[in-house]
């Protein structure tokens, strides 16, 4: 659904986002671990909840962030 961009009013928007701070990514929302960079591309590492029905850490390609919001 559209309700994970109800996020991106959420706390501040960061362009340096820490570990901790909130990812929003169109229809999914995590919380940011770190960026990796593979073959040249940068990644943000977000741990969510229902990511393949696990909480797990996937990669999401960078470009793909809508913002990075810290809570106030």
């Amino acid at each position: 659904s559209n309700q994970a961009r109800s996020f991106l009013k959420y706390g501040v928007a960061t362009r340096e986002p820490k570990k901790g701070d909130i990812v929003v990514l169109g229809r999914h929302v995590g919380i940011f671990q770190e960026h990796i960079y593979r073959n040249g591309r940068k990644f943000v590492a977000v741990l969510g909840g229902n990511q393949s029905n696990r909480v797990q850490v996937s990669y999401f390609p960078a470009n793909r962030v809508l913002s990075y919001r810290r809570a106030t």
